[in-house]
């Protein structure tokens, strides 16, 4: 699921885990999120939602789809280099995606959130994220032993 403003990022985004076989389901903002998520009615494996957003911030809306899926695992996206002390932080340790990203900056970071998801060799390079990890397998993203993974 991703949750995310401004259209262009959105779209991209969507674009780029589309063409590494993850299925996609989008909003324009939290409640939108919501609302999509409850009408999905299957299982949604990750949350890549911008931090701050209009009407609810990201980690409100991570809460929230907490209590819905409970294994949901959550990517925050920030286009802000340099926070201050009354700044959103994610809650929990949760990976952030500095935007603007590449597609394999994406890609890696979203693999690393699913654990066990495996990512393609060239997609390994240094990325922005408060926890990193290089991932070095020729195999295909999108899929968790055999299932195409709900974005």
């Amino acid at each position: 699921m991703i949750a995310e403003d401004e259209d262009g990022v959105r779209d991209l985004a969507s674009n780029f885990l589309k063409s590494a076989g993850y299925i996609v389901l989008s909003a324009s903002s939290g409640g939108e999120a919501l609302e999509c998520a409850k009408r999905w009615g299957k299982p949604i494996h990750l949350l890549l939602t911008d931090m701050v957003m209009p009407q609810m911030r990201g980690s409100e809306l991570a809460r929230k789809l907490t209590r819905l899926y409970p294994d949901i695992k959550t990517v925050y996206m920030s286009g802000y280099h340099d926070r201050g002390e009354g700044d959103e932080q994610p809650e929990e340790g949760p990976l952030l995606l500095q935007k603007p990203f590449s597609r394999d900056n994406l890609l890696s970071v979203v693999a690393q959130a699913l654990e066990g998801a495996i990512v393609e060799e060239q997609a390994a390079p240094a990325i922005r994220a408060m926890a990193t990890a290089t991932v070095n397998s020729p195999r295909r993203f999108g899929r968790r032993n055999g299932r195409r993974m709900v974005v």
